[in-house]
């Protein structure tokens, strides 16, 4: 496992703690911009919506961008089943060379203070960018002085097989930002800044929140952390994740299904569409799977632009067994409302 060192600022909400991190960065640096990509899921309120560019974060009310808060700038997340582009096979270094294009004729990266990125696309369909995309990222942030900060509001404890998704491709960022398992239903998150990036931030620049540090989540947060090493429930989801994988894979050739699927550990999720030729998403099926599931005792969530990608994120003690009992009842909403 990477260790992640340095200073840590506590918040109560994913919201909170990605806020935080950007006052940290622009203070730090005394840059205003932040870049992060498009499709993005980083919180609710107004920075961090700032930093969600779609419809489905900001609303779809016509006045609904309006509301962006100044300073911000988006760059496409490498997305290998629809390519931004048109070229599967190079669509992450396609985008790194569209990020880096943007921060040289457009942009000045002496302007821009932080990057800020989800390791997993969450909300915006469960994508996982390809091999070098996120490495590359953080090489071009390191060059022009930039800080690299991760959103592991969402990926973070475990689900991804490892305890952080970032250690998927060995990131070294400046700011991590965690959260929501961390502490269960009790508020705590906490970004956690490099010394370097942390001491060049002055503490009359802080500005806490009366609920940081909430004790009851402080105590939440070290017996589960306990819970999840003790059990070795990272390892768990890794092992079931491959499971659940392989599972999804073998429901989509029996009921010949069109779509990918696609994930870490137990974030996984399978994305529909109408014609493998088109991609067309096939979001009204999914809509109709979903509310049959449901009434049969299985939860689950769609994202996506189109809302077209069943989004699986179980409980890290998850065994072989229920996710044969789940997989039982998907495919018979996905057979029912098909026939």
């Amino acid at each position: 496992m990477i260790s992640i060192t340095g200073k840590i600022v506590f918040g109560f909400s994913g919201s909170d703690v990605v806020e935080k991190s950007i006052r940290l960065v622009r203070f730090a640096t005394h840059r205003p911009l932040i870049v992060s990509t498009y499709e993005a899921h980083h919180g609710a309120n107004a920075t961090a919506l700032s930093a969600s560019p779609t419809k489905k974060e900001m609303g779809t009310n016509v006045l609904s961008s309006f509301f962006q808060l100044p300073g911000f700038i988006h760059i496409p997340f490498p997305d290998p089943y629809r390519p931004w582009f048109g070229d599967r096979v190079n669509e992450g270094q396609q985008c790194l060379d569209f990020f880096e294009r943007l921060i040289t004729n457009v942009y000045s990266a002496g302007l821009v203070a932080g990057v800020i990125v989800e390791p997993v696309l969450s909300y915006g369909g469960n994508i996982v960018p390809p091999e070098g995309y996120l490495k590359g990222l953080q090489k071009i942030c390191r060059r022009n002085a930039i800080p690299f900060i991760v959103d592991e509001v969402l990926t973070g404890i475990g689900k991804t097989g490892k305890m952080f998704a970032l250690e998927h491709w060995r990131l070294d960022p400046d700011l991590v930002c965690i959260g929501k398992a961390l502490s269960g239903p009790l508020p705590l998150t906490l970004a956690v800044a490099s010394n370097q990036l942390s001491d060049s931030w002055e503490a009359k620049d802080y500005v806490g929140i009366s609920k940081d540090g909430y004790i009851l989540g402080c105590a939440a947060a070290i017996e589960i952390l306990r819970i999840v090493h003790d059990e070795e429930l990272v390892a768990n989801a890794a092992r079931v994740g491959i499971y659940l994988k392989n599972r999804l894979d073998d429901m989509m050739k029996d009921l010949k299904l069109e779509g990918d699927v696609r994930g870490l550990g137990l974030m996984m999720a399978v994305d529909l569409v109408g014609s493998e030729k088109t991609k067309e998403p096939a979001t009204s099926l999914v809509e109709k799977v979903i509310n049959l599931a449901r009434r049969s005792g299985l939860i689950i969530g769609r994202v996506g632009a189109k809302g077209n990608v069943i989004r699986f994120v179980p409980t890290l003690t998850v065994a072989e067994k229920e996710v044969d009992n789940a997989l039982e009842i998907l495919e018979a909403a996905i057979s029912k409302t098909r026939s």
